[in-house]
């Protein structure tokens, strides 16, 4: 197996931009967007302490009676400003296929019709019967917590159609047929997601990340999958960059990538049937691959970071096999921001992964981006976030579709660059056939005198270029030829080659000094 690690120092403010820095606790009016031509025809008001239960979610219901054309639901926690409560609507299909959305913390009020929703909610049928609002206790600092919903049900729409909506499916027609490595971004928020600007359209999305160099952009929303209803309206005005919907499975104990998916995987862990394992299933059942975002982000004395962020920290380890895992996002945005802090920890838990036969995880990175890339010099109390494309991923795809992505990062074909598309290319090449490693059944790096090989890497600016056994275990040596390819106008530009008998990682270190090969 291919490893390449790039450590650099620096300094640069925190930046958060999480589902639960955006609930703000609230004694609000509910305003209820109701026309002339709209007749209300029942109203419902609840308001009552949060159930002292066990469990993380609790639902309130409501009954909906036939001819009902709209659903608005307005909500909040009432009281100690600390604690934080998240919301989502179920339909009379019930959990999870009644699912009809979750904003999450947002507090904007949830509009739910047939042809046009608010964001992070699904457009379908008003089906009579009990709806329920789910709420999620995310930090109930001051018990009990207190709630306030009001729900106002009306006889014909107040949105207007949203006409470019259409149910998703994968491009078949590649927008580049190339064999090469494409660069894209694990991570981002769409304004689908309730903490992100509502300008983060895939528009703009899609727009930034061409100018920062990106081949594709994946869509990573909190909990919902309303997002991959734009994806191809948008796609067709974005002809050389893959847009990529997906979501960002986000519970209490940990976050993960649900990568190239489109329908929604139930996230409301502890009710009946709801695990993160039947979440990693139903991951795969859609040909998706589930990754973990920001592993063990925050440790030791970061408490006010980790309350900050809940559910950041991947705390799910004892209860999903690692067979069950694709991918670990080892870069945590961008080595110039937030993530010199964080990415090391999940680089280093990674690296450990692997040297105990869990060869197959794949690096990926992210920007975590919330803003469409507008913005970025302040998030929340932090001063700095990390614009879409920082870090890169670069995948080895046999042409520029969702398939050939998936499949790329399947088999383990990524480069990770710590500070962005502009960082030095690490590409290998093997002069004999690398056999598997022991109990693994399958080889990271395989290739012969001609053929590129197949590598897992995370590649970045770096001084020293350092070969050396870090199998543990596999027995066979290969001749490596690593070629460092630092791209015109980046710091210290200039190509280094490196030959070795000796196996397998690859590690780039930044000591400040002209670039060198050890």
């Amino acid at each position: 197996m291919a490893v390449v690690y790039v450590r650099r120092c620096g300094r640069r403010g925190i930046a958060l931009s999480m589902m639960a820095t955006m609930a703000l606790a609230a004694t609000v009016a509910f305003p209820l967007a109701s026309p002339a031509s709209a007749a209300v025809v029942k109203t419902y008001h609840f308001e009552a302490d949060v159930p002292p239960t066990a469990l993380d979610f609790f639902t309130v219901p409501f009954d909906v009676p036939d001819g009902v054309a709209e659903v608005q639901v307005s909500h909040a926690h009432v009281g100690n400003a600390d604690n934080i409560l998240d919301w989502g609507v179920n339909d009379a299909r019930g959990n999870p296929d009644g699912f009809r959305g979750w904003g999450g913390g947002n507090l904007e009020t949830a509009i739910i019709g047939a042809h046009a929703t608010s964001r992070s909610y699904l457009t379908g049928a008003i089906g009579a019967g009990t709806w329920t609002v789910v709420v999620g206790k995310p930090r109930i600092v001051a018990p009990p917590g207190r709630y306030n919903i009001s729900i106002a049900l009306l006889d014909a729409p107040t949105l207007a159609p949203q006409t470019q909506r259409r149910p998703f499916a994968p491009l078949s027609t590649p927008l580049s047929n190339d064999t090469r490595w494409y660069a894209g971004d694990f991570h981002m928020h769409s304004r689908e997601s309730g903490d992100a600007f509502k300008t983060a359209t895939l528009d703009e999305m899609a727009s930034f990340g061409a100018g920062r160099g990106l081949d594709f952009i994946h869509i990573s929303d909190h909990n919902t999958v309303s997002a991959s209803d734009f994806v191809l309206d948008a796609q067709s005005r974005h002809p050389d960059t893959l847009i990529i919907p997906g979501v960002e499975y986000t519970t209490y104990l940990g976050h993960a990538g649900a990568i190239a998916t489109h329908k929604y995987v139930d996230h409301k862990l502890g009710w009946p049937g709801v695990t993160v394992q039947a979440a990693a299933d139903a991951v795969h059942d859609q040909g998706g691959l589930f990754s973990i975002n920001h592993f063990d982000m925050y440790e030791g004395s970061a408490a006010t970071i980790r309350n900050a962020c809940v559910g950041c920290a991947w705390e799910l380890s004892g209860d999903l096999p690692w067979a069950s895992v694709d991918a670990i996002e080892i870069a945590i945005q961008g080595w110039a921001g937030l993530g010199w802090l964080f990415s090391p920890q999940a680089l280093e838990h990674w690296d450990h992964m692997c040297g105990i036969g869990h060869t197959h995880l794949t690096p990926i990175g992210g920007s975590d981006d919330h803003h469409g890339g507008a913005n970025e010099t302040k998030v929340g109390p932090w001063t700095e976030g990390s614009v879409i494309g920082n870090p890169t991923t670069m995948v080895l795809a046999a042409n520029l579709t969702q398939v050939a992505v998936v499949e790329g990062v399947r088999l383990g074909r990524t480069v990770v660059k710590m500070f962005g598309r502009t960082d030095p290319m690490v590409e290998l090449t093997a002069t004999a056939a690398v056999p598997a490693a022991p109990g693994t059944g399958s080889s990271r790096l395989r290739g012969d005198t001609t053929d590129r090989a197949s590598v897992q890497a995370v590649a970045g600016v770096g001084d020293r270029l350092v070969v050396s056994d870090g199998t543990r275990g596999a027995s066979a040596v290969v001749q490596l030829r690593a070629v460092v390819s630092i791209p015109v106008g980046a710091a210290g530009a200039a190509d280094r080659d490196s030959s070795t008998g000796t196996q397998y990682t690859l590690v780039l270190v930044r000591n400040n000094a002209d670039t060198s090969v050890a």
